[in-house]
């Protein structure tokens, strides 16, 4: 029989499938935990479920090491859950479900969830606002994720490259070429780090202005030059009309 993750829809909308399937493990175990009363599990008012990075991806195959990381690291920065050590061994960790912060839709208990997996297996089976899915998709969902990595480097390679579109920035918005290399370096960072969907040309000159419009550097050197040629221009017709040009 195939083995199936599930995860909550509002989650996933929220953090992502892979985010989705982690804190449903965690959630299901938790209150697994809290069913049975188990002592070992209960820490600071609530209880807990204690796994490593490893016995996550023996869980989930499809995972590795370092996306486990990755994804609890999103989990905990979105406030959906909480991890501690515990003084565990063996990179071990505890997990607990945030409830100041609960997820909506996520408040009751899965309905049939039949009887617990051997090794923490398989998650429950969802209520009707949860979807069920199969190593195949989640397969896919990696599929996207390298063609839309692939799209980004990419437009890397044409920002790079061609010659055309950089000039017509170039002397669109008054800058060098160093300085556009800069901006789309750390434009194209920001997109990256803030997973942007709209990697285009058009976005991106959007941005370089902006940058220009926040740089105080750039600003000044713009804006007062221009300043500072029109005084001198200003001063050179004084002195004329006044008779003080020296001649």
């Amino acid at each position: 029989m195939a083995q199936t993750a599930t995860f909550d829809m509002d989650i996933a909308r929220e953090v992502g499938v892979n985010a989705a399937i982690l804190f449903r493990h965690i959630k299901y175990w938790c209150e697994k935990n809290e069913k049975a009363h188990k002592d070992a599990a209960f820490h600071d008012g609530r209880y807990w479920m204690f796994s490593s990075a490893g016995e996550f991806v023996k869980q989930f195959p499809f995972f590795t090491v370092r996306q486990v990381e990755y994804t609890i690291a999103k989990l905990k920065a979105k406030g959906l859950i909480d991890k501690a050590t515990f003084g565990m061994a063996n990179n071990k960790c505890g997990f607990a479900v945030n409830e100041h912060r609960p997820p909506q839709n996520c408040g009751t208990a899965p309905q049939n969830c039949g009887t617990a997996p051997q090794n923490c297996g398989t998650a429950p089976i969802y209520s009707k606002n949860r979807k069920r899915i199969g190593k195949e998709y989640i397969e896919r969902g990696n599929a996207r994720e390298d063609d839309r990595n692939s799209e980004h480097e990419n437009f890397r390679r044409e920002v790079a490259d061609s010659t055309i579109k950089r000039n017509q920035f170039i002397s669109s918005l008054r800058i060098d070429e160093e300085r556009f290399n800069r901006y789309a370096d750390e434009i194209m960072g920001e997109w990256e780090a803030t997973d942007a969907e709209d990697w285009s040309w058009r976005h991106l000159y959007n941005h370089m202005r902006v940058k220009i419009q926040n740089d105080g550097k750039d600003k000044r050197t713009y804006s007062e030059v221009l300043q500072e040629r029109q005084r001198r221009n200003a001063v050179d017709i004084i002195s004329i009309l006044t008779g003080q040009d020296g001649g």
